[in-house]
């Protein structure tokens, strides 16, 4: 596999596969649907927000037959390899997970349709160019950055589909998903806890 990754190359890599080939992001991504009325809530950029992530999974709009999440698929494999060979690129992990949140904002382009053709007529009609992912994610200066990224590594990276070297992107899913829902779990456990301890105090009371 040939993976020498600088940022520029990345951005052009998702223009020219992703968004120039005709991902159909919109569909893929459950950004809108034709018969459900439920509207994406309005947020700061996702990035500013932990839950965010989790959030806009649940407003997905489009029908269950046209979801399916490829593009994020796709950054988790850049994942699994930019944690495999940390020199090899000049982006980490925050990239792809502003990138991740990005996707499913339905906040900014090009992930909120499914052509560029629509991304022209809907910017035409505005009179104006659709805020673009990259103004977010290029004001990250060096925290989106490798810092111990080498241009001196190129050529092929020895990669091997082994299951026992793939890794949950806990960065991405458990940060996001633990406000969503393993504090609620906490929170009930312990007001039912208190409830109960209440209750026996109560009788131990009562029997005095």
């Amino acid at each position: 596999l040939f993976l020498k990754i600088c940022l520029q190359g990345f951005k052009v890599l998702i223009r020219i596969e992703w968004v120039a080939f005709g991902h159909r992001f919109a569909e893929r991504n459950g950004i809108y649907g034709k018969d459900v009325k439920i509207k994406p809530r309005n947020r700061a950029p996702l990035t500013d927000d932990p839950r965010a992530f989790t959030d806009s999974l649940r407003i997905q709009r489009a029908g269950e037959n046209e979801r399916s999440p490829i593009f994020l698929q796709f950054l988790d494999a850049v994942h699994q390899l930019v944690h495999r060979f940390p020199t090899a690129f000049q982006f980490n992990d925050a990239y792809l997970i502003e990138l991740a949140r990005h996707v499913y904002s339905g906040l900014v382009g090009p992930f909120i349709f499914n052509t560029l053709q629509e991304s022209r007529n809907v910017s035409k009609k505005m009179r104006c160019e659709v805020l673009s992912v990259w103004h977010y994610i290029e004001k990250g200066g060096e925290r989106v950055t490798n810092a111990l990224y080498d241009q001196r590594t190129v050529g092929k990276l020895p990669v091997d589909a082994i299951v026992s070297d793939l890794r949950l992107w806990n960065e991405l899913y458990h940060n996001t998903l633990f406000d969503e829902v393993i504090k609620p779990l906490n929170s009930s456990a312990i007001k039912v806890e208190r409830q109960v301890s209440d209750v026996r105090r109560g009788t131990e009371l009562l029997q005095l």
